[in-house]
């Protein structure tokens, strides 16, 4: 029976295991944000370091586990991190509880990006 359990707790690791690798994302040495509405297409693009910090807190203080290839079905908002120099540092498209990072598609746990605040921002309240 031990043999049995052992091998089942075995798979069971394996299988959460193969389901995805879960993350946190990282944006540092953002020098401004490009956010823009997949409803409107209305950008903008935010300069303000308190507005930065709420976004980018936000976003990394959430966990990402991967599920697959970006959906490209369509996205509410795409928020596009950028340094110094116009690189681009990370880019996020928020679908509540699943989200496209970079070139991933993840589930999301811990919470949501905050898409009252971007509409907000877009002027879409």
């Amino acid at each position: 029976m031990k043999k049995g359990l052992c091998g089942l707790v075995l798979l069971a690791g394996l299988l959460l295991a193969a389901c995805g690798e879960e993350i946190t994302i990282a944006v540092d040495d953002t020098a401004s944000i490009e956010l823009q509405s997949g409803m409107t297409g209305e950008s903008i693009t935010i300069t303000d370091a308190d507005t930065i910090a709420q976004i980018t807190d936000n976003a990394t203080s959430l966990r990402y586990r991967y599920i697959g290839e970006p959906d490209s079905s369509g996205w509410s908002y795409r928020i596009k991190w950028l340094d110094a120099d116009g690189n681009v540092i990370g880019e996020l498209f928020p679908y509540g509880w699943h989200a496209v990072w970079n070139d991933g598609y993840y589930e999301v746990s811990g919470g949501t990006i905050d898409e009252d605040l971007l509409a907000e921002l877009l002027g879409e309240d």
